[in-house]
């Protein structure tokens, strides 16, 4: 059997134990048909995820729980196409991408997987040099970004989408300690394995499935077809198709608890526009249960907020508004309600997220978000550039950043605050860490929170746009806050420049 009936009867399940080795050896010695395998891959997975999508246009998203451990993701009601798309991403359905047509790349010791598409990839070892039929042996794999797709022997195709750490352990194994993995395993392939951290296996039971290990090492799994079987030190679950699990420290199984891991697939996916990831972390990050407030500027009213002097404008993207303010002397400003305003004065961890654009900076201290001048607040640094986030206790403690903010271009600032003996600052400018410093507590005070001004200090009015202001009760992790400066980044257009 000639290469393009082998790979037809590969994506079907029928190829027999002899076949797959035929293939295999085919496609080692072929670059045409690796092309033609990638294709292929890409195809038949895009026929996939058309399909169940045809069943759910018109529906909304909805989570329920269907059985102890197990979380459903389910939809009815009202999405547009591209919430659907970036739906079908969110919860795990990546495609796969034709190749291009490279050299193969031998190894001296054993092959147990053969490289079949590379998209992007930059490894941490600057020293690797891998092409399209090179094979993979036993050992660690450190991917920077980018995606990396493996054939194991087996016959089970592995993909890695970004920054990733997985470990080859055999034809028919491997093991993921950080990053986003999508898997599509063939019936011949039944019974391939992926481990985790901390004892953690997911079995395949023939089906697709992606799964995601965080920094602090929690995985979550999510089936798009079939079933695996997720496996810890202490229980076991069945998964099956559309549904999803995560594994806490110490083994628990329970519901995913993050937008993060949401996120991950949705940021690792580039088919998808800005706006598009945009609405898939709009979506996911209204469902995280640690999220306080969370401004789009979609919409504003009384129970949102008040705006003074300030407007709605386009933002980063013509569909998707911001907040408009005028600079020093015009007093511009969104005004939280009390009742939220209340709920920021922090004791514990917390997270304020935003999108910017200066048009320029005025005069010191121009404000993106305060909760006056004498709890916190994130601000122009001075007369510089640059931000700083500073809190107050007894004087004010002052955390600088070090990027240029002032540059006409849209930029992520996220602000951390991590509770506990050694209480710890961080500044993130771009999803990169900017500053961090350990500093003493922080003062409550009545003042009400303000978008794009200082109640305390009513003539620091920022000078440009803000695209949407996200508050958690809870650290965000740098895994998460780099997720979110990529699902919501800008493309580099004539309108809207970037890096």
């Amino acid at each position: 059997m000639n290469g393009t009936p082998l790979i037809e009867a590969y994506f079907d399940g029928e190829l027999t134990d002899e076949q797959q080795a035929q293939l295999i050896a085919q496609l080692e010695a072929d670059p045409q048909l690796r092309q033609q395998f990638a294709e292929f891959s890409y195809l038949n997975s895009r026929l996939h995820d058309a399909m169940p999508m045809q069943d759910i246009h018109g529906a909304a998203f909805e989570v329920r729980k269907p059985r102890a451990g197990v979380w459903k993701i389910g939809m009815r009601g009202g999405l547009a196409a591209a919430a659907l798309i970036a739906l079908a991403v969110t919860i795990g359905i990546v495609m796969f991408r034709p190749a291009q047509q490279v050299g193969s790349h031998a190894t001296a010791t054993p092959r147990i997987a053969m490289i079949t598409d590379l998209e992007d990839a930059v490894f941490a070892d600057p020293d690797v040099s891998v092409k399209l039929g090179g094979q993979i042996a036993a050992g660690p794999i450190r991917l920077n970004s980018g995606t990396l797709q493996l054939m194991f022997n087996s016959g089970a195709v592995v993909t890695l989408h970004g920054r990733s750490q997985l470990e080859m352990l055999g034809p028919d194994r491997c093991l993921l300690t950080e990053g986003l993995l999508t898997a599509y395993v063939p019936p011949k392939a039944r019974g391939f394995v992926v481990r985790g951290l901390d004892g953690v296996r997911v079995v395949d039971l023939g089906t697709r499935f992606a799964m995601y290990v965080d920094q602090t090492g929690q995985t979550s799994v999510y089936v798009t077809q079939g079933m695996v079987r997720l496996e810890t030190l202490r229980e076991q679950v069945t998964l099956r198709v559309d549904e999803s699990a995560s594994v806490k420290h110490g083994g628990a199984i329970g519901p995913i608890g993050s937008a993060a891991t949401l996120l991950a697939a949705a940021a690792a996916d580039d088919m998808l526009n800005g706006y598009e990831r945009w609405t898939a972390y709009r979506q996911a990050i209204e469902k995280d249960p640690s999220l306080l407030a969370f401004y789009d500027f979609t919409s504003i009213d009384d129970s949102t907020g008040r705006l003074i002097g300030a407007e709605l404008a386009p933002g980063r993207w013509a569909q998707k508004p911001a907040l408009r303010l005028h600079g020093s002397g015009s007093g511009n400003r969104m005004e939280l309600p009390a009742d939220v305003s209340a709920k920021m004065n922090f004791k514990g961890s917390f997270t304020v997220a935003l999108w910017c654009r200066t048009d320029e900076f005025q005069t010191m201290w121009q404000t993106l978000i305060a909760k006056g001048d004498s709890a916190w607040r994130i601000h122009r640094l001075e007369t510089s550039n640059t931000i700083s986030f500073d809190t107050s206790h007894e004087g004010a403690d002052t955390l600088e950043a070090m990027s240029r903010v002032d540059d006409g271009r849209w930029h992520h600032i996220v602000a951390t605050y991590e509770a506990g003996e050694m209480a710890e600052k961080r500044l993130y400018i771009d999803g990169k860490l900017e500053a961090q410093q350990s500093f003493r507590w922080i003062d409550a005070n009545t003042q009400p929170v303000w978008i794009g001004n200082n109640s305390e200090k009513n003539d620091r009015a920022f000078n440009g746009l803000i695209g949407e202001v996200a508050v958690f009760d809870r650290a965000l992790s740098d895994t998460e806050i780099e997720q979110f400066y990529r699902v919501g980044r800008v493309e580099a257009t004539l309108g809207n420049p970037t890096d």
